[in-house]
C-alpha cells in the first residue's frame, strides 16, 4: 500500500463525514507562501488563515522541495497547530531523515 493511496483514502473518508478538506503538493504550497510573503505580511497572514480554515489538510511531496525560508514552513505548520487543524504530511523520505525535513 502506497502513501498516496492512504492519503487519498483518509481524504475521501473525511469528505464522506462532511469534513472540509484540502489537498496540495508542497512545491505548490511553498511557491504560494513565498509569493504571499513577498506581497507583504497582510497577504501572507491572509493565506495562512485560508489554509487554517480547512479542518483536514493534506500535503504531498513534502521532501521534494526546499523552501528558501524554512521559517516560512514552520510558521505555516505553527498556524495549523494553533488552529488545531489536522495536517497530514506525505513524503518519500525515510523516517530517519525527517529531522532534516523539520530542522527548525
Amino acid at each position: 500500500m502506497g502513501k498516496f493511496w492512504l492519503d487519498e483514502a483518509l481524504e475521501c473518508r473525511a469528505c464522506e463525514e462532511g469534513i472540509r478538506t484540502k489537498w496540495i503538493t508542497c512545491p505548490v504550497l511553498c511557491c504560494n507562501l513565498e509569493k504571499k510573503r513577498r506581497d507583504g505580511n497582510n497577504a501572507l497572514d491572509a493565506r495562512l488563515a485560508y489554509y487554517a480554515k480547512f479542518p483536514s489538510l493534506y500535503i504531498d511531496e513534502f521532501s521534494t522541495v526546499k523552501s528558501q525560508d524554512d521559517y516560512l514552513i514552520q510558521k505555516f505548520l505553527d498556524k495549523q497547530c494553533q488552529k488545531r487543524q489536522s495536517t497530514i504530511v506525505c513524503c518519500k523520505s525515510p523516517l530517519e531523515n525527517w529531522t532534516e525535513l523539520f530542522a527548525i
